[in-house]
């Protein structure tokens, strides 16, 4: 038993190291732990199999079966007060609602998360959470309110005192480049690249810290619209062929980010290379990706004038946008389900607690004088007895005369 429960542990520090860095790993190590739990009944190692599961599959865009485990996840971790793991959850469950539209649910669970966060004084958590904040915001174009969540998830990934390293400061830091240079900031976005590009290039950079370093320098090259630069770290991307990466939804949002600017000094070319590999990495059933896919296929067929494509991509994306219209009613459905569900189990439980509280003063309580009875005299006698605090006990008996009239 001590060694399946070592085996066990092991998994979990594994999946844990191998969250966003070896994402192959996680899934393999997970499985492993769900079918370990499963067997020994262990309930936090079931939770944490469902919730680094649901990390895995909200990461690979596939969005059912990610909601699967995020609900095994969430129901035992709440039913045994697991924070820690509560705190992913709900934080996945942020990204699940808003890549559904719903971004108000998305709103709340992030918010739910970040309490938890604080009162763990879980840093990096609070820093994941604003940065997830601050992407909902950039999502609806208000750059404004983006970099004010953006700039509190640096000064928290600042009292971490850590280098950038970690997938979620890299990713502060390339957010807090782009919103500075988006809100006309172009000194504060130099001032951070300053700091940081030295460090994410220190050594054989390569994997995340290479891209972000090279996302940083070409916004810093569009803003300054140095076109060969921008070219450069382009064709760059192109022959790293990260369109096969696992982390669909981060590689396809960095794909975006440089068609666009490929966009904006309109290389024809290029950016025809790059809308091929958002299609590539872009799953069919995900209607976010697909939404902002064809959108880009619209811009790009304006930009060069592209009648026929233009056309086409606009028929496209109307029957996105319809589609869209029926996942945002049936996601808002079943939030609405859960709550009805929730008010009904709430209201169970107070009629339940009610129901125990007339049993008891049934039990104890006489019913003519609403006095206690000799059942609950004998109970407390019972428990004085047995309390080992308790040195002696006094009785006082006392005759009521003429108490027959008043029974009577």
């Amino acid at each position: 038993m001590d060694t399946i429960k070592e085996t066990m542990q092991d998994l979990m520090d594994i999946i844990k190291r191998s969250k966003n860095s070896d994402m192959e790993e996680e899934y393999r190590c997970s499985v492993m732990l769900l079918n370990l739990g499963n067997q020994q009944q262990d309930s936090y190692a079931l939770a944490f199999a469902h919730a680094y599961l649901a990390d895995y599959y909200i990461l690979t865009r596939q969005q059912d079966i990610c909601l699967q485990h995020l609900h095994e996840a969430i129901s035992c971790s709440e039913e045994n007060h697991y924070d820690d793991l509560l705190l992913m959850c709900y934080t996945i469950a942020g990204l699940y609602y808003n890549s559904h539209f719903d971004e108000i649910s998305a709103v709340q669970y992030y918010m739910k998360a970040y309490h938890i966060a604080l009162e763990q004084n879980n840093l990096h958590e609070q820093m994941v959470i604003l940065n997830n904040l601050c992407v909902l915001f950039m999502q609806k174009n208000d750059t404004v309110e983006a970099l004010r969540y953006i700039r509190n998830a640096y000064e928290v990934f600042l009292k971490q005192q850590t280098p950038p390293e970690d997938h979620a400061q890299l990713i502060v830091i390339l957010n807090l480049v782009e919103l500075y240079i988006r809100n006309g900031q172009l000194n504060e976005a130099e001032n951070i690249y300053a700091a940081y590009g030295p460090l994410l290039h220190e050594g054989q950079a390569k994997g995340l810290r290479l891209h972000v370093a090279l996302l940083c320098e070409l916004f810093l090259a569009d803003a300054f619209h140095r076109s060969d630069e921008i070219q450069k770290i382009a064709d760059y991307f192109a022959s790293a062929k990260l369109h096969h990466h696992l982390n669909r939804s981060m590689y396809f949002a960095f794909y975006n980010d440089i068609f666009d600017i490929l966009l904006n000094i309109k290389d024809k070319k290029r950016c025809e290379q790059f809308l091929q590999y958002m299609g590539e990495i872009c799953l069919e059933d995900d209607i976010e990706q697909q939404l902002q896919l064809q959108l880009s296929w619209i811009n790009f067929a304006e930009v060069f004038h592209m009648e026929d494509t233009l056309i086409n991509s606009y028929k496209q994306y109307y029957l996105l946008q319809k589609m869209v219209v029926n996942v945002t009613n049936k996601t808002k459905a079943e939030s609405m389900k859960e709550k009805i569900l929730m008010e009904h189990m709430l209201e169970e439980q107070e009629r339940i607690v009610r129901e125990k509280n007339v049993l008891e003063a049934r039990v104890k309580i006489d019913g003519l004088t609403g006095l206690f009875n000799r059942s609950y005299f004998n109970t407390l006698c019972d428990v004085m007895q047995n309390n080992p605090d308790v040195k002696a006990i006094g009785i006082i008996l006392v005759d009521v005369d003429y108490f027959k009239e008043y029974n009577d």
